[in-house]
This record gives C-alpha cells, sequence and structure tokens, in this order.
C-alpha cells in the first residue's frame, strides 16, 4: 500500500501541469456553470495542442463552441447586414453617377428600396434579438442568396439595355458571407454551391439556352448539392479512428472539387452568347474563392484551437491540480448559486462540511511528500462518490483540508452521511503510523445552511465544530443546527 501510494502521489505531482487528472472515468466536472466529462477536457487538450487530425468537439462541446461563435460574431454580422442595407437605401445616390441607363435605375431602386432594404432590416433585427438561433443563422444565409440573384437579374437586365457590368461584381455577396458572416465550413460551402448553381442555372432563366440543357445541368447540380449536404452532415460526426478521419476529409475535398469542376465544364460548354462568365471570369472567381475560403478555414482551426485552451485555462482556474477536484473558488461560486437556487425553492436547507485529515504533517514527515500526494488524490476519489448529485459538490481548499456541499439535506441524513465517511476513510487503510490510530483518518466539522447564508458564516460555523471535533479525539465528526 505504501508503494502504490508513492506511486501515486509522482504521478499527481507529475500531472499537475497536465489534464489527466482534471477528471475521473463516472464524474462529470464543474467550471463555473459549465460541466466537462474527463473525455470531454482530454478533447479539447487534443485540439488545443495541435495533436488531433479532428477538429469537430463532442457534440455537447460542439453546441457550446457555435454559440460562442455566434456570439463572438455578433458585431461582424450586424456590420455586413446593415451596410447591405445602407448600400441599397442609397442606390438613388449612386446609379446615376454610374451612367446606368434610366430604366434599369427605376427598377434598382424600387426593387432595393421596396425589397431588399425591408428584408435586411428585418434580418438586422433577427441578429440582434434572436443571435443563438439556427433560424438567425439560415435567415442570414437566405437574405444573401436573394441578395446574389437580384444583383444578377440587375445585371442582365443593364446587359439588355446595352450597359456593360462587370460580371465578377457578384462575387463580392460570397466573398462578404465568408469573411464577415463567420459561418461554420460547411455552410460556407453550402453557400458558394448555391451561388455557383445560380450562376449555371441563369441563362436558362433568359430562355438563351435549351431546354433539356437546362434540366440536366439542375439535375446534375442538385444532385451534387445534396452529397454535399450529407458530406456537411458527415463532418459533423466525431471519429476517433484517424484513418476514418483521412478518408471522410478526403472525400469532402474531393467532392468540393468534383462540383466545382462540373460547373466550370458546363460554363465552357456553353455557347458564346449564353456564357455568363469568360473562362478568365470563371478562373477569377474559383480563385478568389479558394483563397479566401482557404484563409476562413485556417482561421476557424485556429479559432477552435483558442477556444479550447481557454476553456482548459478556466478549467484550471477552478480545479486544484492535484487532486482534480474543485478548488476554493470553485466552490464558493458553486456554493453562492446553490443558495441563491435555494431560497427561490421549497427546498431550504443543505449542509456544508469541512473535512481535515488527522495528522497529516506527520504523515508528510515520515513517508515523504509522494506518498502525502499520493493519500490526498486517494481521499479526493473516496470524497467524489459523497457528492453524486447534481448539486452536491467535494472540493479541496487547501492543504489536507476538503470542503463537502450537500443540497437538499437535513440533520438527520447528514449525519448518517458523514459518518458514513469518516468510516470510508478510515477503512482505506492508508498507514500513517504515527498517528493515534495507525491509519489516516479524518475530522469533519459541518453546518445546516439556510438561504442567503454567506459562505463566510457558514464555513465559520463548520471550522468550529471541526475544532470540537479535533479536540475531542478526532476521526469522527461534528454537526451543528
Amino acid at each position: 500500500m505504501s508503494g502504490d501510494l508513492v506511486l501515486l502521489g509522482r504521478l499527481a505531482r507529475l500531472h499537475r501541469a497536465t489534464l489527466s487528472l482534471l477528471g475521473f472515468k463516472s464524474t462529470t466536472r464543474r467550471i463555473g456553470e459549465i460541466e466537462l466529462t474527463a473525455e470531454e477536457a482530454q478533447k479539447l487538450g487534443q485540439i488545443a495542442a495541435g495533436s488531433s487530425r479532428q477538429y469537430t468537439f463532442p457534440s455537447r462541446i460542439e453546441r457550446m463552441f457555435q454559440n460562442y461563435v455566434r456570439e463572438s460574431s455578433r458585431a461582424a454580422r450586424i456590420s455586413l447586414v446593415l451596410m447591405t442595407a445602407v448600400v441599397y437605401l442609397t442606390i438613388p445616390l449612386w446609379v446615376s453617377v454610374l451612367g446606368i441607363p434610366k430604366q434599369s435605375q427605376e427598377l434598382m431602386t424600387i426593387a432595393s428600396l421596396g425589397l431588399i432594404v425591408p428584408l435586411f432590416a428585418a434580418v438586422t433585427f433577427v441578429q440582434v434579438r434572436y443571435l443563438a438561433s439556427d433560424f438567425a443563422e439560415w435567415l442570414l444565409i437566405a437574405a444573401l442568396v436573394f441578395e446574389a440573384v437580384f444583383v444578377e437579374i440587375v445585371r442582365q437586365q443593364a446587359e439588355q439595355l446595352g450597359y456593360s457590368v462587370e460580371p465578377s461584381i457578384s462575387v463580392l455577396v460570397p466573398v462578404a458571407v465568408i469573411a464577415m458572416a463567420r459561418l461554420r465550413v460547411s455552410l460556407n460551402f453550402l453557400f458558394i454551391a448555391i451561388y455557383f448553381l445560380i450562376l449555371a442555372s441563369e441563362p436558362f432563366w433568359w430562355g438563351k439556352g435549351s431546354e433539356i440543357d437546362g434540366v440536366v445541368a439542375w439535375t446534375i447540380n442538385l444532385m451534387l448539392l445534396a452529397l454535399l449536404l450529407l458530406g456537411a452532415f458527415l463532418q459533423k460526426i466525431p471519429l476517433q479512428n484517424p484513418r476514418q478521419v483521412r478518408l471522410r476529409n478526403i472525400f469532402n475535398v474531393a467532392l468540393i472539387a468534383l462540383y466545382f469542376w462540373v460547373l466550370i465544364y458546363e460554363a465552357m460548354r456553353w455557347p458564346d452568347e449564353v456564357r455568363t462568365r469568360g473562362p478568365t471570369g470563371w478562373l477569377l472567381e474559383v480563385l478568389l474563392l479558394t483563397i479566401v475560403m482557404m484563409a476562413a478555414i485556417w482561421s476557424k482551426l485556429s479559432s477552435r484551437r483558442q477556444w479550447a485552451a481557454n476553456v482548459l485555462l478556466q478549467l484550471m482556474a477552478y480545479r486544484d491540480s492535484l487532486t482534480g477536484l474543485p478548488n476554493r473558488r470553485a466552490f464558493e461560486d458553486h456554493y453562492e448559486r446553490v443558495t441563491r437556487a435555494l431560497a427561490r425553492s421549497e427546498k431550504k436547507q443543505l449542509v456544508l462540511a469541512v473535512l481535515d485529515l488527522d495528522h497529516f504533517k506527520k504523515l508528510n514527515d515520515d513517508y515523504g511528500h509522494d506518498y502525502g500526494d499520493g493519500a490526498l488524490a486517494e481521499i479526493a476519489l473516496t470524497l467524489a462518490q459523497f457528492a453524486r448529485r447534481s448539486l452536491d459538490m467535494s472540493a479541496r481548499l487547501g492543504g489536507e483540508e476538503f470542503a463537502l456541499l450537500l443540497y437538499d439535506c437535513d440533520a438527520e441524513n447528514a449525519r448518517a452521511r458523514l459518518a458514513e465517511l469518516v468510516q470510508a476513510i478510515a477503512e482505506m487503510k492508508i498507514e500513517n503510523r504515527n498517528a493515534d490510530r495507525g491509519v489516516l483518518t479524518c475530522s469533519i466539522g459541518a453546518a445546516v445552511v439556510g438561504p442567503n447564508e454567506s459562505f463566510g458564516t457558514a464555513y465559520r460555523t463548520a471550522d468550529e465544530m471541526l475544532y470540537q471535533v479535533k479536540n475531542a479525539g478526532r476521526n469522527n465528526f461534528a454537526l451543528a443546527g
């Protein structure tokens, strides 16, 4: 037993700066209001260190990350929709300067003020009010798709009136989406695919191509679009096998490359009179979007690593590095939240217990600090089993002092559980030859806490009970209230 504790202590000290002792297999870890399992913490550590080929978080953590992205993108998304609304609101001021034919000016002004501006004003409201919802994201995508269609309609109408508009002006829409909206990578690819589908289908809007060619083009493009959606779905499935991750990535890259090749091939086959882009125009747009998309992907990967590292830093700020238990800061924060919740519920009591290991200084002096650290880690594992409910918490306050919070627990139940805890630690039989009983034992002072009672007050009461137990011979508990 002694050798095992020394080894455990050395391992605990070795892993102080790592994440391996952030949790244990069956216990949920708390960081403020965030809860992480040990497996989730391990995955975050791999992504933060760049040692994982898969940058998708576990599903629950992925939702947390997407909420973070949406919140941090609030200003950029609102700026994008407001800028779009302002551009179309001021159309009457700048269309005449460009020499656009009067008929096109009227169409642009009526459509802009009657459709685009109200639409983007509504999108702005939704982004401000319902940013965290999927609806806000999809509405933003739909509005920008509508804008891309509108730009192409206006451009074609101007062409018919003899006013030449640079075709590649339309590419500003997907570039703005990728650069400012900060959508998921799969949604960016989906938007680009829809954008090119609009361009590929455009000649058939105006009756310049054959109907059969139009049906064939739409069928092929929609099938590839469906495959892109499938690829986006597969990307969200967490995979542990590196070979499976590599194959999935190859599949997605090949699918995207195939889609763009088909679109360019279709465009090159059209006669000159139905082309919406020349060869260099297509090449320009594909290269531009590829560059912008690659920059967005690397930025997203960097953002994921940085976010994972920040979460782990927060985790470590609330975690005792030796035992993996919450530290005093986390315990006090949790106590404040629980006592506030207690005041709003019908459950009017909880129990705060302070646990101190008996003669722990003798143990460190006689057996060494490695042995002592191992003993602390063992005690932490046992103590955590007494805080299994969601609002219970066990923590290390410092040194050999631990704390236990029992939610919705009256004095009678508390006495039974504390007596069980004292017995469980003694029965661990951690050798401490110069202690009274030859093994490591504990003393516990506890207090029944009412609603809104401050931590300082409850702790002082529990500490007084602890000293009573120490003075009475240790290896026991005392409860006030």
